[in-house]
């Protein structure tokens, strides 16, 4: 009957281990993902703005390239007719230059207010307020720079950043302004006249870009095109796993109980289990810690390559707090994984400290008198016939 209690004790441990693990996970998650608290830590962070400032003019010319116009309206040209994109830009100016140029035509303010509201839209999703979804996004002061002086201050830095005009692109600019069709070159050209005539064009491609954005205010799930449907499934899981929380800590504290009843008949016994299913829980939360390191960068690696713009712009955000989450969630598994670790080590301390000292006391007698010690060594005979 011992030996069945023996076996079923083992496959209690079996069990226990990962369920301590899910426990340190769901505890992790709740401190560090559900937490409001945290991406609160990383927004405040400055550096966040920086790096999404570079996708930010794209949401912008993205916008703008919506199907929004009134009925009756003349038709949008097709991208391929247009002479001048953002990707001609982007790829003419260094990082430094492009993200000079984006603080003058989006005012640094107005960027990270939009990056406060997809906050406040995943806050109230932890906590089940929708209403976010429906804060307004207004566009005027973008509008304003897209088509006042800040529009000629970037034209004139996008000149001035590119590189030379070589001898191709200086062909092609002749051409253009010639014939009034075709690609418009971005570089910088030694002759006055045609820098003032790129410069204009520049000028007038972004008023129109300014033209096409909304007039009026649009709400924040338009912006970021986000699905009600799926911002409350989320929502949901969210809950679940919350009210789960507590469950996936008393099960494996109740299996320890059974583990105690059927296999623990003394103190040896007690932390020869103890200590090793607590190593054990430890040695699965370091591994989980490499895990979650591998799957996180896969996640971002994942998140980052998006063909929409406004997705880029989400996802950029996004992947910076998860990373601050995971972060903040790494030092939880470390510190779990620290005290299984412990109290595991003591306790298989514990039982070989009271096993030796048991081995010290206890001695046997042969059947040719022989007395031996615990470690089997012969300590004495026995001189005198026992009746």
């Amino acid at each position: 009957m011992r030996l069945i209690g023996q076996i079923f004790s083992f496959v209690l441990a079996g069990i226990t281990v990962p369920l301590f693990v899910l426990a340190s996970c769901n505890y992790a998650v709740e401190q560090t993902l559900l937490s409001p608290n945290t991406y609160q830590a990383v927004l405040d962070d400055e550096q966040i703005f920086e790096d999404i400032i570079p996708v930010a003019l794209n949401v912008i010319v993205e916008e703008s390239e919506r199907p929004v116009s009134p009925p009756g309206a003349p038709p949008r040209p097709d991208v391929d007719d247009i002479p001048l994109q953002l990707r001609d830009i982007t790829e003419a100016l260094t990082p430094t230059d492009l993200r000079d140029m984006t603080s003058i035509l989006i005012p640094p303010e107005w960027l990270q207010a939009r990056s406060q509201q997809l906050f406040e839209v995943g806050t109230g999703l932890l906590t089940g307020d929708y209403d976010t979804l429906e804060d307004p996004v207004d566009f005027t002061v973008i509008r304003e720079r897209w088509s006042g002086d800040e529009a000629v201050e970037a034209a004139s830095l996008i000149i001035d950043a590119a590189p030379s005009c070589t001898r191709t692109q200086t062909d092609d600019l002749r051409r253009f302004f010639a014939q009034g069709n075709g690609k418009l070159p971005i570089c910088s050209p030694t002759l006055p006249a045609i820098e003032e005539q790129i410069e204009a064009e520049i000028v007038a491609w972004l008023n129109s870009v300014a033209e096409e954005l909304p007039a009026e205010e649009i709400t924040v799930q338009e912006l970021f095109e986000l699905d009600r449907d799926t911002i409350r499934s989320i929502a949901i899981f969210v809950e679940l796993d919350r009210q789960g929380l507590w469950l996936t800590l008393l099960c494996p504290l109740a299996l320890l109980s059974l583990i105690v009843t059927l296999a623990i008949r003394s103190l040896p016994d007690f932390g020869r289990w103890m200590g090793g299913i607590g190593v054990a829980v430890g040695g699965f939360l370091v591994l989980l810690l490499i895990v979650i390191q591998i799957l996180t960068s896969a996640l971002v690696r994942e998140l980052v390559t998006t063909e929409s713009q406004v997705e880029s712009f989400v996802a950029g955000i996004f992947s910076d707090l998860l990373i601050g989450a995971v972060r903040e969630a790494n030092s939880i598994f470390f510190i779990h994984a620290a005290i299984f670790v412990a109290i595991g080590f003591a306790m298989l301390t514990m039982n070989w400290l009271i096993t030796r000292d048991d081995n010290d006391d206890v001695v046997w007698i042969t059947a040719d008198g022989q007395i031996m010690n615990g470690d089997g060594q012969v300590i004495s005979t026995v001189t005198q016939k026992l009746d």
